[in-house]
């Protein structure tokens, strides 16, 4: 009796590790193995939950640009830029990256050590019932399906589990460094951050440019599809009277349907704000020293109000750095009768709730910090914790925040040099309240070596440090 062969077809192309995983099924049917078992590979299901963090870097260009996401909203993005819909899904959906080149850190147990991978696809599906939450004994935390891998050294040897087959004896594998792709950022263009608001964008002579050189045909049909009367406005633009800003939404608006003003567009001629001059900030916004230490200490010790923020601190050297910082950029300030700085200006307040947060316990690192040069991304911490860090009596350096995301961004930014932080939680209440108080996160750096580089985060060692320790072990504490 002649056999027939069987042909499976099918519309879909294996992903990820699953090309492996077949191949070596199939190497196992062919040697007579009665009994295999397939753990977890690409598309069965594990996965992390949507909030969870996510460094990610996207080729363009031939350059790298780092990215610390939130996994669901990622990829919901990157989902709907194919048609698909957010939301929850029925069956499991996958954002091929074939015309987008994506990398990630992760452990290599070949080798021992940690190195960027490249992603071959993404997936979205629907969570299960139950989800597992891992945490280190150092503070880490991670939300994962049951079936989610894991390598952990176990009893002396790598490992590879699911996630609720793990141990309270288990160790993770946790990079030493995270080494970034060589990016300096020096600016940033800040109107995507203050599309939402009602500020104004004063770009007189980039629109007179164009105008001048292509007609008001543009200028025109984009006024009139925001609702804009084009005449009064263009009046007001050529006088210079009041009037001739337009809304952030309107300008991006006339941007996208004139393709940046026909290249006449320059972000460094043209201002954001209302209607106060010297409030107003440049649209390329430059990643100064002084600009990254106002982020620090803003994160640390201060807050947005409606049209100004506040800033706290008492210490007379970081008092100094503060008002030269505000100097510097030309926004006025002035000092309440509690010591805190008044900053009086609607687009700083705006921005720096968009980027880090309006109050504790939204605050974050911006966004931006995985693009910065490790000497700048060294000056934005170290105004940070000089703003909120203490030092113990064992000479550990700490912050606490009430913001566990923050706490989170400043533990993936130190490990830009090599710089292991411990998150931990603590109970916490103000002594001149009633309040009861709330659970804190705080960060914790002790060693000689890590107090030595938050110290100085751009010192030589801590290139040394990451090629004589490729990884860490971190326990596990419950699960």
């Amino acid at each position: 009796m002649e056999h027939t062969p069987f042909k499976l077809e099918a519309g879909f192309e294996p992903a990820g590790d699953q090309p492996q995983a077949i191949e070596k099924l199939v190497e196992g049917v062919n040697d007579g193995l009665a009994h295999q078992t397939l753990l977890g590979v690409t598309g069965s299901g594990k996965s992390v939950g949507y909030n969870e963090p996510l460094l990610i870097a996207e080729s363009k260009s031939s350059e790298m640009s780092i990215r610390l996401v939130k996994a669901g909203p990622f990829i919901d993005e990157l989902m709907q830029s194919t048609g698909l819909p957010a939301g929850d899904c029925v069956e499991t959906e996958r954002f091929a990256t074939a015309s987008r080149s994506f990398f990630t850190p992760a452990y290599d147990p070949r080798s021992g050590t940690t190195a960027w991978f490249p992603v071959a696809a993404f997936l979205r599906h629907r969570a299960p019932p139950q989800m597992y939450r891992l945490a280190t004994r150092c503070g880490r935390e991670i939300a994962v399906t049951g079936d989610h891998n894991f390598w952990v050294l176990r009893d002396g040897f790598s490992t590879l589990i699911r996630s609720e087959e793990a141990r309270d004896s288990d160790f993770l594998p946790v990079p030493d460094i995270v080494t970034d792709f060589r990016e300096d950022l020096r600016s940033i263009d800040i109107l995507p951050y203050l599309a939402g608001t009602r500020l104004s964008v004063f770009a007189e002579a980039p629109i007179l440019d164009f105008v001048e050189a292509t007609g008001t045909d543009g200028f025109v049909a984009a006024m009139n599809e925001s609702g804009i009367s084009p005449v009064q406005k263009l009046s007001a633009i050529r006088r210079g009277v009041r009037g001739r800003g337009l809304k952030v939404r309107h300008f991006l608006n006339l941007l996208a349907k004139t393709g940046g003003l026909a290249g006449h567009y320059y972000g460094t001629q043209s201002s954001v704000g209302g209607k106060k001059h010297r409030c107003r900030l440049p649209v390329t916004f430059p990643l100064s020293d002084s600009n990254l230490s106002l982020f620090g200490y803003y994160v640390a010790e201060g807050n947005a109000q409606r049209g100004y923020i506040i800033l706290s601190n008492y210490h007379p050297v970081v008092r100094a750095k503060i008002e030269s910082g505000l100097r510097e950029l030309g926004i006025p300030f002035f000092v309440r009768a509690n010591s805190d700085y008044q900053v009086s200006s609607t687009a700083l307040a705006s921005l720096l709730s968009a980027l880090c947060g309006q109050r504790a316990q939204s605050k974050r690192l911006p966004e931006f910090w995985p693009r910065l040069s490790s000497r700048s991304l060294g000056i934005l911490l170290k105004a940070y914790f000089d703003g909120d860090g203490t030092v113990g009596t064992a000479g550990e350096v700490s912050a606490t925040t009430a913001s566990d995301e923050l706490a989170s961004d400043l533990a993936y930014a130190l490990k830009r040099f090599g710089i292991h932080a411990r998150l931990r939680r603590v109970r916490k209440r103000a002594t001149n309240s009633n309040h009861a108080g709330a659970i804190y996160s705080c960060v914790v750096i002790s060693g000689q070596l890590d107090l030595r580089l938050v110290a100085n985060p751009t010192d030589p060692r801590s290139q040394r440090r990451s090629k004589s320790l490729p990884h860490d072990w971190s326990s596990l504490l419950f699960f």
